[in-house]
């Protein structure tokens, strides 16, 4: 095998190598992130769920305060007390709106980073395509160019036959 034959083959198969890894690395890196995709959904889910209870419990506890005073003379202060409690219900809701927000954003970010890692794997199995096709290309030159090589040195042993015999015939 020539030199030059040989450091190509042996540069393709450690670029094709080279490519597996990505591969493997860019599989690893988009199950990573639609494991955070899941993830995320789940942790929305839970916000949603959380918001949705705590909305209902604020508004049935509302309710309940001011149903429980109907018919009732109300002092300044107690009108008061009940306005901090419905604060304090509607700052919890709130606060749970927020975390459902923040839980949304973050399905979206992870979603985002699942394309992308998507788009990523996309691009490295079409390098790996490439390279493979460039290792059989070159393997095929190879074996094509050893198959001349013995087809000129089996000529030019044949040649050297005919020669030997013709200058014995002639002898």
């Amino acid at each position: 095998m020539a030199d030059p034959d040989r450091l190509k083959l042996r540069q393709a198969a450690l670029l094709v190598r080279l490519q597996t890894l990505r591969e493997e690395q860019a599989t690893c890196d988009l199950a990573v992130a639609r494991a955070q995709t899941a993830q995320a959904r789940q942790q929305m889910a839970e916000a949603t769920a959380a918001y949705e209870h705590e909305s209902t419990a604020q508004t049935d506890a509302r309710h309940q305060r001011w149903l429980g005073r109907v018919g009732q003379e109300l002092s300044g202060r107690t009108v008061k007390a009940l306005h901090v409690e419905d604060e304090a219900g509607l700052a919890s809701i709130q606060q749970h709106s927020l975390s459902q927000k923040k839980a949304r954003q973050r399905v979206r970010q992870t979603e985002a980073a699942s394309k992308k890692a998507e788009v990523a794997m996309v691009l490295v199995r079409n390098s790996a395509t490439r390279r493979k096709r460039l290792m059989l290309k070159i393997q095929q030159d190879y074996k094509r160019a050893e198959w001349l090589r013995e087809e000129a040195a089996r000529d030019q042993h044949s040649q050297l036959l005919f020669a030997q015999r013709l200058a014995e015939k002639q002898a």
